[in-house]
């Protein structure tokens, strides 16, 4: 091949820009190992063909990203991503632990337990062992017995953990032993502030009037509106003025009673 030509690719050294390496004329004597038409000096995947724009190396779901960079390189990602988030949770596949079904975040992209599979996590589900609705808080709605009541009435369950759950966050609570709308105007009347209670929120048993009833042993509580949670029931708002307003779009109408520790009777 003449003198100059130090490896004999037929590239003069002077203009040979690897002269050390026998090449292609084409490429200024540079070899182009997996044939892509890019000299392996600029090519950073020289054992796969890829494109100029992706520094010679493969594209192999078209998302632009290369594939030495992307942690999904059989997944297309959207929006710059390089991984898809196939169950739509906000993870990308690439950490989420459970790509295909999704979950919440603090699980890891995985579902939460739900021994019954009605759609209630086993946390916020008081009755994790029999199909319910998230109106009753993962319980079926009965035709309820009088052994119901009576079960509920002399084993009541203390709301510990949920006490435990708003205790950082909570503005004020109170056990609902005397009725719901009883024990509610003790908050109001010793935070000198009213409420707009919504009736038809308000989940019951057997009617309306199961506002006054009492025996509930369940916490009514004020939280700032941005702590509210989908295993909480909002009934109402805090006002300013004092008193309680209460509407409803199914025509309830109540008054507010319950029981009276100090009433003579």
């Amino acid at each position: 091949f003449g003198k100059g030509d130090s490896d004999g690719d037929g590239v003069p050294d002077k203009r040979d820009h690897c002269p050390d390496h026998p090449g292609i004329i084409e490429l200024n004597g540079c070899p182009d190992s997996d044939g892509g038409g890019i000299p392996d000096e600029k090519d950073q995947c020289t054992n796969s063909s890829g494109t100029l724009s992706m520094d010679g190396c493969p594209d192999s779901d078209g998302d632009g990203i290369s594939d030495i960079d992307d942690p999904c390189p059989q997944k297309a990602g959207i929006n710059g991503e390089a991984c898809p988030d196939s169950d739509g949770d906000g993870l990308n596949d690439n950490i989420d632990n459970c790509p295909n079904e999704a979950g919440p975040k603090s699980n890891g992209g995985c579902k939460l337990a739900d021994l019954d599979n009605d759609g209630i996590p086993n946390i916020d589900d008081k009755c994790p062992n029999e199909t319910g609705s998230k109106e009753f808080n993962g319980c079926p709605k009965l035709p309820i017995s009088i052994s119901n009541f009576l079960n509920d009435y002399l084993r009541p369950k203390p709301q510990i953990e949920l006490g435990k759950k708003i205790s950082n966050y909570a503005t004020s609570c109170i056990d609902i032993s005397d009725g719901l709308l009883a024990d509610l105007n003790h908050i109001l009347t010793s935070s000198k502030v009213g409420a707009s209670i919504f009736l038809d929120d308000i989940p019951t048993t057997s009617s309306i009037n199961d506002v006054n009833a009492g025996d509930d042993y369940d916490l009514c509580f004020t939280i700032p509106a941005e702590m509210m949670d989908s295993s909480f029931y909002k009934i109402g708002e805090i006002t300013e003025e004092l008193g309680i307003k209460f509407n409803s779009n199914k025509g309830y109408d109540v008054s507010i009673k319950g029981f009276d520790h100090f009433k003579n009777e």
